[in-house]
């Protein structure tokens, strides 16, 4: 598990999977919090949908710094986390967030019909979700 960098990202870190951005996805990329999710589980990157809903990629980017900054905050506040490891987490989160404003999330048969969507479309080994694009794919081929 841990020789696959982006996977052991998931496992130890999840730098940019909180709930914080989804949550206010209205004031952060023009769109509701169900739309951003949809839009998200079928491919659209960041920064793609909040083009769509015409928000820039620098704006996006400064209001996510901004939640994220919130988010920071709020953790030490309730003793969750030290001033230190937050601060941490958050310059980790400032450096990867161009990668993030870019990255893709495919879930296989996510927008199908129930008529037309393939439960086994995938080995069962296969993992479901696959974060980045330009990467290896489950079935091992490069993209």
């Amino acid at each position: 598990t841990l020789t696959q960098g982006h996977l052991a990202q998931h496992v130890l870190f999840h730098y940019f999977h909180q709930p914080g951005l989804g949550i206010r996805a209205r004031s952060i990329f023009g769109v509701s919090a169900r739309r951003y999710q949809r839009l998200r589980l079928s491919g659209r990157s960041p920064a793609e949908i909040a083009a769509a809903h015409g928000v820039s990629r620098a704006r996006l980017a400064k209001r996510a710094m901004k939640r994220f900054r919130a988010i920071q905050l709020r953790g030490v506040a309730l003793h969750a986390t030290t001033r230190r490891q937050a601060a941490r987490f958050l310059r980790r989160q400032r450096a990867g967030l161009s990668h993030w404003l870019d990255s893709h999330i495919r879930k296989p048969g996510f927008g199908k019909t129930r008529r037309h969507r393939r439960t086994h479309s995938l080995p069962r080994r296969a993992l479901l979700c696959f974060l980045l694009r330009g990467h290896s794919d489950p079935r091992g081929e490069s993209r």
